[in-house]
């Protein structure tokens, strides 16, 4: 099965899953290509800072934002632990794991 994942990081998102599960759909039914493949709604915060990260900067160099992100969506839906690893750095300035946004009430306690 191929999994194609789609952030709601803009208004456009929508209808682009609605391609994707167009374009997937015709490619289940071609005579070259019989693998079932599914669209999904990624979750983009953790995408979002791995693109802001030194790992990131360090593992990516001139590459585009946008890009960032769509790897790291993709890494994160085949291993989210793994993932959200790759967010760790031992200096604390550069650490966007401590961003995470684990609970909404989070930002009520210090």
């Amino acid at each position: 099965m191929e999994l194609i994942v789609v952030a709601a990081n803009s208004l456009e998102s929508r209808r682009l899953k609605e391609i994707m599960m167009e374009l997937a759909g015709e490619a289940k039914n071609s005579e070259n290509y019989k693998q079932e493949a599914l669209a999904i709604w990624g979750k983009t915060e953790v995408p979002k800072l791995f693109a802001l990260s030194h790992n990131s900067q360090h593992l990516h160099k001139n590459v585009q934002q946008i890009l960032k992100q769509a790897v790291s969506l993709a890494r994160f839906e085949q291993d989210p632990l793994t993932e959200v690893l790759n967010l760790w750095s031992p200096i604390t300035a550069e650490n966007q794991a401590l961003a995470l946004n684990l609970d909404p009430m989070q930002k009520l306690v210090n």
